[in-house]
């Protein structure tokens, strides 16, 4: 197999990872407990979420996440949508552009 098809593969495999980053991610709760504090260890995670939910229903802070929440799953979607129409080629020509910096002044 030559560079450029390998590259092309790498480029696309990393294109599903990022999707299936964000399916993970958008399958996160609004407010979750954070357990990975000191004297956590143990809890009843799903039951503590369970009522940091219920309580929190129906609150102008909860109303304000639910936005949020649904405004980011609108731009994952989007995302997912621009990067199915990309061809295997246009994903390695934007991984090969990529700055070495990651400052996004497009210096490279």
């Amino acid at each position: 197999m030559d560079d450029d098809a390998t590259s092309g593969e790498d480029a696309k495999e990393a294109a599903q990872d990022a999707v299936r980053i964000q399916q993970s991610a958008s399958a996160i709760p609004l407010m979750a407990l954070n357990d990975t504090k000191a004297g956590m260890a143990g809890l009843d995670k799903d039951k503590i979420n369970a009522i940091i939910e219920e309580a929190s229903r129906g609150s102008k802070f909860y109303a304000a996440k639910q936005k949020a929440q649904e405004r980011i799953d609108r731009q994952v979607e989007d995302m997912k949508k621009s990067l199915s129409r990309l061809t295997a080629a246009e994903v390695d020509r934007s991984v090969g552009k990529q700055c070495c910096c990651c400052c996004c002044c497009c210096c490279c």
